[in-house]
């Protein structure tokens, strides 16, 4: 994609930030347009189809989020990547962007040039997904990379694209263990830095959402499954100290209670539980 046919979106309600941003980025030769609120925005969006939309969450008459899910309602949208630039650092406030449809989240503030390098690096992804039209079956669900959907029991199942790349990927090698490190630079790009607890977060909802077990890992049958989990941890150099958190953490995240599963063995799991285990497994080799 040439950067003068690149449209970006900034939305945000202080004028010395659209100033800024708009500033840097124009400089590298991006076109941009400006909104100062989440209603705007979603106007804006529709007529002008940017190819990214920056976004800040606190702003009158919209906030961000309820902007963004309104965005990802539109189909002429379908393929714009939506990133929040917000001084929203807690967990909660991530997670809920990445629920309302957001496809990366920055946090404020942030140096000019990694800004532009972390722009650089998304629009760079939708420029080599641009090219692959391949359309996958898997498991019953067909996935159209081309149409960013997907489709299971004749019901197309709308993702927000980093979960749709995710997806993706993963069910392009179902045998597959994949390790943080390259589903971080295959699916967010090695300029793009995330939070340790975003990938879980996408592979929880897209278990929620599709029912499909995107990954998993054999089960040591005479071993309990906090001691399956450990070993894995042992092998990834987790500290003791660590292990028994982290334990509990990856159970929280496939909702398994720690105190009730912990101590049991395989064979008393069900088969949708053991496939939970075996995506912490997974997990666990990060």
């Amino acid at each position: 994609m040439k950067k003068r046919s690149t449209k970006i979106l900034l939305v945000d309600d202080e004028p010395d930030i659209l100033e800024i941003v708009g500033y840097n980025l124009s400089q590298e030769g991006y076109q941009i347009v400006t909104a100062s609120n989440g209603k705007e925005a979603v106007t804006k969006a529709k007529k002008e189809l940017p190819d990214l939309i920056i976004m800040d969450v606190m702003m009158p008459e919209m906030d961000g989020m309820e902007a963004c899910e309104h965005i990802r309602k539109i189909p002429e949208l379908n393929n714009v990547i939506i990133t929040f630039l917000t001084a929203r650092s807690e967990d909660y406030s991530q997670v809920a962007g990445f629920d309302a449809g957001a496809d990366d989240y920055i946090t404020k503030p942030i140096k000019p040039k990694l800004l532009v390098s972390k722009v650089k690096a998304l629009l760079r992804r939708l420029k080599e997904e641009t090219h692959n039209s391949e359309t996958l079956n898997v498991g019953g669900i067909e996935i159209n990379r081309e149409e960013y959907k997907i489709i299971k029991d004749n019901i197309e199942i709308a993702l927000p694209r980093k979960e749709f790349e995710l997806f993706y990927l993963l069910a392009s090698k179902p045998g597959k263990v994949f390790k943080r490190d390259e589903i971080l630079d295959k699916v967010w790009g090695n300029e793009v830095v995330v939070g340790g607890r975003t990938i879980d977060v996408h592979i929880r909802k897209l278990r929620e959402k599709t029912g499909y077990v995107l990954q998993t890992a054999s089960l040591f049958p005479n071993l309990t499954v906090g001691e399956n989990i450990t070993i894995v941890l042992e092998q990834e150099g987790v500290s003791r100290k660590e292990r028994r958190k982290r334990q509990k953490d990856l159970l929280k995240s496939v909702d398994l209670d720690p105190k009730l599963y912990c101590d049991r063995m395989p064979n008393e799991l069900s088969g949708g539980e053991q496939q939970r285990v075996g995506i912490i497994r997974a997990l666990a080799a990060n």
